[in-house]
């Protein structure tokens, strides 16, 4: 099962393995039609470029939130792409820019990616 057949599956959450990538999603209770990115693995005889065919691929069309992002290159690709970046216990997380056009005027939004810990 690809990501756009697990968007339109009654499955809540699922590993999904692409071409140089492994990848665990699971659809947000919180932020509807929003894809919660819990892991993210390149396979290493693609490295980083399975993150950049996977951002390609989806991320124009699907929004994201990419939660605890630990690997450095996967978290320097999200920020040269534009995602709005939150530490929590320093710790980088990333909302695409979908996921800020879609939600960013909700009060939930508000309340959960408090402004003042926003990091360009």
């Amino acid at each position: 099962m690809n990501l756009l057949e697990f968007i339109d599956s009654k499955e809540r959450n699922l590993w999904i393995e692409e071409p140089g990538l492994t990848y665990y999603v699971r659809k947000s209770l919180m932020f509807p039609g929003v894809i919660e990115l819990a892991n993210c693995s390149a396979r290493p005889e693609t490295g980083s470029l399975g993150y950049w065919r996977f951002l390609k691929k989806y991320e124009k069309q699907i929004p994201f939130i990419a939660e605890q992002v630990l690997n450095d290159d996967l978290a320097a690709l999200l920020r040269q792409r534009k995602w709005l970046e939150k530490r929590t216990y320093e710790i980088p997380q990333f909302a695409s820019p979908l996921f800020v056009k879609m939600h960013g005027d909700s009060e939930r939004f508000k309340l959960l990616w408090n402004a003042r810990d926003f990091e360009f």
